[in-house]
């Protein structure tokens, strides 16, 4: 390759187009830079990142501009850090792909959408933050971290006081910021950018890179401030703040669903028996009227039909699998054994089942 540079120089000292060489590397330019590392992973994107930012702007109804507000690098960075499960529930949460009651009359698998709690609402896909059949929401734990990292205290009011107020379906306070104060500026205009953007998108870590550079400025405040004698922690950057802010709000929203998915099952358990128990009931009643007409009726029913209704589901069953194993056993035998015989079997089975009972 030197030798053929070199004789290319020497006859062309203007240069020429490159030109393929068989047996050589080939480098990977991608939206004019060449990619030298995570040759798969950068192809990848550049395939479907494209489409994926048209489907969210559509999606959301936002343009480029407000598209542009958000920290995409902390989201992803953010994603990218955790286990692959874990990574597909929070992308499920991130587009609205939970199986929320809205989402099953969509396919048209439930004939409503209301709230599986009783609240009388509609469930959409961020109702369980708001829901009043479930705990009331509590944020302490997110004010607790933005503490604990230092945040800047006028970031601190502006960031929860909103979250409370949305969770709360109250109008989102305006952020009454000192303009002639640097922070304070950067911090309002964080304000009015996530408002553009949604406060719901805040539950799903997509917040403005506003919020990031107005708590760096912060951060460089105090590193200015410290005494000579005390370092500086390197977590305390804008980007890593972010990240994390990212993880709280992801992780709040997560919980709020697990908690909405415990409560739900309860209630749909308490249906589900409720459901189950008046098949049993209906059955067994049903077989009562059949068997009462009879006139060898069954050993089974001389049990008053009432003190069978009241039994627990349990017990229902059992009775119908008794009733079940001896009418077959019954119907086998008639033609096998004398008449004493089997009314003899079929007090045995009554005997056996009533004993089941009482030491229940």
């Amino acid at each position: 390759m030197d030798k053929i540079a070199g004789d290319c120089r020497i006859a062309h000292p203007s240069p020429l187009p490159a030109k393929a060489h068989l047996g050589n590397q080939v480098s990977l330019t991608l939206n004019g830079h060449i990619v030298t590392t995570k040759i798969h992973l950068q192809l990848r994107t550049a395939l479907t990142a494209p489409s994926l930012q048209d489907y969210i702007k559509r999606k959301e109804n936002w343009d480029d501009h407000i598209f542009s507000m958000i920290d995409w690098q902390a989201h992803g960075s953010y994603l990218a850090s955790l286990p692959f499960p874990k990574r597909v529930n929070v992308i499920k949460m991130i587009h609205n792909w939970q199986y929320t009651k809205s989402r099953a009359m969509l396919f048209e698998e439930t004939e409503n959408s209301s709230c599986p709690m009783g609240c009388g609402m509609d469930e959409n896909a961020l109702h369980h933050l708001g829901c009043s059949s479930l705990p009331a929401s509590d944020l302490r734990s997110i004010n607790r971290w933005m503490s604990h990292q230092n945040t800047a205290p006028p970031i601190q009011l502006a960031i929860m006081s909103s979250l409370k107020a949305w969770i709360s379906d109250e109008p989102i306070p305006p952020f009454p910021g000192d303009t002639t104060d640097k922070l304070d500026r950067l911090t309002a205009l964080a304000h009015t950018e996530q408002s553009l953007i949604g406060w719901t998108q805040a539950f799903k870590g997509r917040l403005s890179k506003k919020w990031t550079t107005a708590q760096g400025l912060w951060y460089d405040h105090m590193r200015h401030n410290l005494p000579s004698s005390e370092k500086f922690p390197k977590r305390y950057t804008g980007p890593i703040w972010m990240k994390k802010l990212v993880a709280q709000l992801i992780f709040y929203n997560l919980n709020r669903w697990q908690i909405r998915n415990e409560a739900a099952q309860a209630t749909e358990s308490a249906d589900e028996y409720r459901k189950t128990r008046e098949t049993h009931q209906s059955t067994i009643t049903a077989l009562y009227q059949k068997n009462s007409t009879e006139i060898d009726p069954h050993a089974l029913y001389k049990q008053p039909l009432g003190d069978i209704l009241n039994m627990s589901n349990e017990r229902l069953v059992n009775w119908l699998q008794s009733h079940s194993a001896s009418s077959s056993y019954r119907a086998h035998q008639h033609h096998d054994k004398p008449p004493h015989l089997t009314q003899n079997l079929l007090q045995q089975d009554l005997h056996k089942f009533i004993q089941h009972e009482t030491e229940r």
